[in-house]
This record gives structure tokens, sequence and C-alpha cells, in this order.
């Protein structure tokens, strides 16, 4: 599976969100064109050094042939040098001073707690956890 680069996240989320909605391929197609559209689809198709690429990254990922990559982040407290961790297995989180590599994406912190937004710290190596 080829896994899809230089998308921003808000990209990314619509192109998901149009997918997950049940819109048809050539309805997401045709806001590529559509000027009138204020999406970034559009400007990401527009704008980009390579249009043929976005339509086929479009494809690959509709048809299932393709994936974005998976940024983790961590909740860490900079001020307090405090991280948010949690037991395997559980569901209650609370504030450590040990970071036990509770990773996850930014969707499932903010699920959990929309404060966690500011805290939110990019894991860099995230394709091993």
């Amino acid at each position: 599976m080829r896994v899809l680069k230089g998308w921003t996240e808000h990209q990314q989320e619509e192109l998901e969100w149009q997918k997950e909605s049940g819109n048809e391929l050539d309805d997401v197609i045709d806001t590529l064109y559509n000027m009138h559209v204020d999406c970034y689809l559009y400007d990401k198709y527009q704008r980009d050094d390579d249009p043929q690429q976005v339509l086929l990254d479009i494809v690959d990922y509709w048809r299932g042939d393709a994936k974005f990559p998976v940024t983790k982040y961590i909740v860490h407290d900079k001020f307090t040098q405090m991280y948010v961790a949690n037991q395997t297995g559980e569901n209650t989180y609370y504030w450590s001073k040990t970071n036990w590599g509770t990773a996850k994406s930014r969707k499932e912190w903010l699920d959990i707690n929309k404060n966690y937004q500011p805290f939110l710290e990019e894991v860099v190596d995230s394709e091993n956890i």
C-alpha cells in the first residue's frame, strides 16, 4: 500500500470526510475543477506542482490502494514537565512525570479531551509506536 505524502492536515481531513460521508468519487473530482467551491482539495489540485499526481493520490486513496501516514502525538505540558499517560488496556488517563509512550493520533487525543490541544507534541519517530 502506498503512503501519501505532501498533503496538509486540512487536505487530508477533507478527503477522508468526503469518503466517510459516502460521497461519490466523481463528485469529489468535480470539486477539483470548480473554482466556486471553497475547499482544500480544490486548492491542493490547483496549486500543486503535479496536479496529475494529486488526482492519482485521490483515486488510489478512494480505492484503498493508498493511505495517509498516521502522525502520533503525546500530551506534554512543557511548563510542568508532565505527560498524560494511561495503563495499557485502561480507559483512565492521568498526568505523570514520566512519559510512558502514550502516543495517539491528534483526533484520538482530542476525542478524549479537547483541552489537550495546546499540549500536543508530535512524536518524531511515530512509525515505531
